[in-house]
């Protein structure tokens, strides 16, 4: 089959690493340059968050740790001893290596499941990405600009948080991606960071003499936080 044909030339282990490598690679150069662009230009227009608006310092501080460690540990972890092994998983790193699946229509199931997590890590990123531009020039880490304004459009029409729900898409789809356990052991700091992120921003927006209103009537049209219907 053509299909089959096309995946076995990924099959070649060096080859399938080095195009994982630098999907990784690209996504987290391309996903800070963009992350920095923005915050200069939320800056820029809407003015510096506001004191008090970021919620108690050493919380706030630990959500924003886990959240960004939790996401980011295992790329890093995966593309420098990838690059260091000269695009071969060492032997320690296959230890934790996922179950090998059945063959797909001749092509190699371990190939066609680590094609999947790309897929999936491009939704998760594509997600995020689509959430930071829905944000616009209202883009922080934690907090409430000076000249504030309720987002509820794009990904916010859905769930109140989906930069969180893209992380935590891209932070499962690393386990199929790297083909490995460890992503799935490191994903718990995302998820807590997420778990103390969430309550602070929305106690914040709730209590802010500018948003507080509209936003408690937004928390009503959207009743979801990271996942519609479920949670």
């Amino acid at each position: 089959m053509y299909f089959a044909g096309i995946m076995d030339h990924f099959s070649d282990a060096p080859k399938m690493e080095l195009i994982v490598w630098g999907s990784i690679v690209g996504i987290i150069t391309t996903g800070a340059f963009r992350t920095r662009q923005q915050f200069k230009r939320a800056r820029l227009k809407n003015g510096d968050v506001k004191p008090g608006s970021t919620g108690p310092r050493l919380w706030s501080t630990l959500a924003m740790s886990g959240q960004v460690s939790g996401l980011i540990l295992p790329a890093v972890i995966y593309c420098a001893v990838i690059a260091y092994n000269k695009f071969h998983q060492p032997e320690w790193m296959r230890e934790y290596a996922l179950p090998s699946p059945p063959d797909v229509f001749g092509v190699d199931g371990v190939v066609v499941g680590r094609t999947v997590g790309l897929l999936a890590l491009l939704t998760g990123t594509t997600l995020g990405r689509n959430a930071v531009k829905a944000l616009g020039d209202q883009f922080h880490g934690i907090g409430v600009r000076e000249r504030s304004k309720l987002v509820d459009s794009g990904p916010f029409a859905y769930v109140r948080h989906p930069i969180y729900t893209g992380n935590l898409i891209t932070g499962v789809s690393f386990a199929l991606v790297f083909w490995s356990y460890i992503p799935l052991y490191i994903l718990p700091i995302t998820i807590a960071g997420h778990a103390l992120k969430m309550p602070i921003e929305e106690r914040m927006l709730t209590e802010d003499p500018d948003l507080g209103r509209e936003y408690k009537l937004y928390k009503l049209r959207v009743p979801y936080r990271i996942i519609p219907y479920i949670w």
